[in-house]
């Protein structure tokens, strides 16, 4: 199971980084479940893009169990949660609750979260121990996103929750 969280700024490009990961998995005939806590699946659809084929999910309030559910149900190759501040039990230990019902089916899951403001103050790519009020489980692909708020705007980087350092 993978499980990979993209994490940034406001208008970083979380949701359109996870809508081209859909789009990519779709294309590999894989079925995908995006669960949108942040906007409509209509404007979703428009403005991203996001294929009629990807089962979309915007439940007002939704909580990690009715992920859990809603998992089983439909046994998704690819889950993907826009964004982990907005569940309605969402605390610092949400990615381990989600983490643990994606393991029990074998889903890849892929979260959006904030990162601290202070990131932007900074100028610099957000790094694991800037998520805002999560904690990141280990075994975790963290896809770091900036735009406007680093030395190279437009800049990405990708690292294990370890610290290992994948690509820039």
């Amino acid at each position: 199971m993978t499980m990979i969280v993209i994490a940034g700024r406001p208008s970083s490009g979380k949701t359109l980084w996870a809508v081209q990961h859909a789009r990519k998995a779709m294309l590999e005939k894989r079925a995908v479940v995006f669960f949108e806590l942040e906007v409509s699946e209509e404007f979703l659809r428009q403005r991203y893009g996001l294929p009629e084929s990807a089962r979309v999910l915007d439940r007002s309030d939704p909580s990690t169990h009715d992920i859990a559910v809603l998992i089983e149900r439909y046994r998704p190759d690819v889950c993907i949660v826009d964004y982990v501040q907005l569940l309605s039990d969402w605390n610092e230990d949400c990615l381990f609750r989600l983490q643990e019902h994606a393991a029990r089916y074998n889903v890849e899951l892929v979260a959006t979260s904030q990162v601290r403001a202070s990131v932007s103050h900074e100028r610099r790519l957000p790094r694991p121990e800037d998520l805002h009020r999560v904690r990141l489980p280990s075994d975790v692909t963290f896809l770091a996103l900036a735009r406007d708020t680093c030395a190279a705007p437009g800049c990405a980087c990708v690292e294990r929750s370890r610290g290992e350092r994948v690509g820039v």
